[in-house]
């Protein structure tokens, strides 16, 4: 920026804080929130903090993980707050926004991931203590966020001899058990002397020594950790040799549960792995696959209402109980234009490739049982399961997973130097003194 739009946007921001500050002392009996950080001209509260350091901490716990120390939840909540006002700031700019059928679908997919239905899901949820609409407001927040990158992240292309490498590095290692792992990293800086590793390894090995003394993990860390080299503890959950780095996969053997591993150096840090537990996996390479028919019924066809549609898939509904012939009616009613002449013919998937209400759906009714309407951000459908088999995956299983890993890894690589850079051009200002030494 140039030194006039520094100068404007000072201004700009100086009289935000004013205002923001003036109003909440108007407001009689009510406490001020305190405004934490700018980020270019929008303000980060007190309320928002905590609100996103209570979802977070609660995430932690959902998935069965231990909340890290607060000084490192503390800048981790920080950094996320920044980096999403950033990209929704971005977002708004060039008009991306997620409509609330998207929202509703997103949910509908966590729920199927995790095994339950939406009321479930959304039972789960109140009774955790968060607001289902706070909930859902993040739910937005992620999609819209995604929706950005989308945009921004160029298109991902791994070659065969990528995917060919990864399982010649990762091929012999054993799938059968998983291993729950803490990666604690003593941080180096971005380009460290002899003399940082130096510093960083001998913290590792200081760590690793005292933990030898029956000490907990977390007390040793807070009296060692060095704000020039700050140590951070990731949980990694349960993973197998496959599915860890090269480097960990080499230790993890050499590890007994509950104790560390010898320092590990890489160009981002000293890691020491922390080895919680274990667990017997039975690595599967069947999938159970569906023929799948159904009947859609959309509003814009009808040129009404979803209400609408839902009167008419209750009718069609009603009038296959009553004796019709599913795929007679598919064929004459479904507005599916590909599947209808087919007589609502969608081939063989398992339920993961089907959308989130569907795949629900299809888990709960039996070959040739007719579903009750489902809705979706389409319409509403009529499902019927016509057969199923067992498919052996095995031959791609493994290139499948390792596609994956592959692809998730460049866009990781990808969205951090964006996001760097869209920090850099940006203005941003801690105001509370406690979180600007983190």
């Amino acid at each position: 920026m140039n030194k006039l739009t520094d100068i404007i946007l000072f201004l700009r921001i100086s009289i935000l804080i004013f205002l923001l500050s003036y109003f909440s002392f108007l407001r009689a009996g009510e406490p001020i929130d305190q405004i934490y950080a700018i980020v270019n001209q929008d303000p980060i509260t007190k309320q928002e903090f905590d609100n996103k350091m209570d979802m977070i901490s609660s995430q932690y716990i959902a998935f069965g993980k231990t909340i890290p120390p607060k000084k490192q939840l503390t800048k981790e909540v920080l950094s996320k707050l920044i980096d999403d006002s950033l990209q929704l700031q971005l977002a708004e700019q060039n008009n991306v926004t997620a409509t609330s059928a998207e929202v509703k679908e997103a949910i509908a997919g966590i729920a199927f991931r995790n095994q339950m239905s939406f009321t479930e899901l959304k039972k789960n949820i109140v009774n955790s203590g968060q607001s289902f609409d706070n909930y859902e407001n993040e739910i937005k927040i992620e999609l819209i966020i995604s929706k950005l990158h989308q945009q921004v992240i160029r298109p991902i292309q791994i070659t065969e001899q990528q995917i060919n490498e990864y399982l010649t590095a990762h091929g012999k290692l054993d799938k059968s058990k998983a291993y729950h792992l803490e990666d604690i990293k003593i941080s180096l800086p971005e380009d460290p002397s002899d003399n940082d590793i130096t510093v960083a390894t001998t913290i590792a090995k200081t760590l690793v020594k005292s933990t030898g003394k029956n000490k907990k993990i977390r007390d040793i860390i807070e009296n060692i950790n060095d704000d020039r080299y700050p140590i951070i503890i990731v949980d990694r959950g349960f993973q197998t040799q496959a599915e860890m780095p090269t480097l960990f996969a080499k230790e993890i053997k050499k590890i007994k549960k509950g104790s560390l591993s010898k320092p590990i150096e890489t160009p981002n840090g000293i890691h020491v792995l922390h080895l919680i537990t274990t667990k017997n996996v039975q690595p599967t390479s069947y999938v159970n696959q569906l023929h799948v028919h159904h009947i859609l019924i959309k509003p814009d066809s009808l040129g009404g209402s979803m209400t609408e549609a839902k009167k008419e898939a209750d009718k069609i509904y009603k009038t296959i109980k009553d004796g019709a012939n599913f795929y007679e009616v598919a064929k004459d009613k479904s507005h599916d234009s590909n599947s209808a002449p087919k007589k609502g013919d969608l081939g063989w998937h398992t339920a993961d490739d089907l959308p989130p209400q569907l795949a629900l759906a299809v888990n709960n009714i039996k070959v040739n049982e007719l579903s009750k309407p489902i809705e979706s951000p389409v319409g509403w459908h009529l499902l019927m399961i016509k057969n199923t088999k067992k498919v052996d995956i095995s031959k791609n299983l493994e290139r499948k997973q390792a596609l994956q890993y592959l692809t998730q890894k460049e866009h990781n690589e990808q969205l951090n130097k964006w996001l760097s850079q869209l920090k850099y051009s940006a203005y941003i200002k801690i105001m509370k003194k406690e979180l600007q030494d983190l």
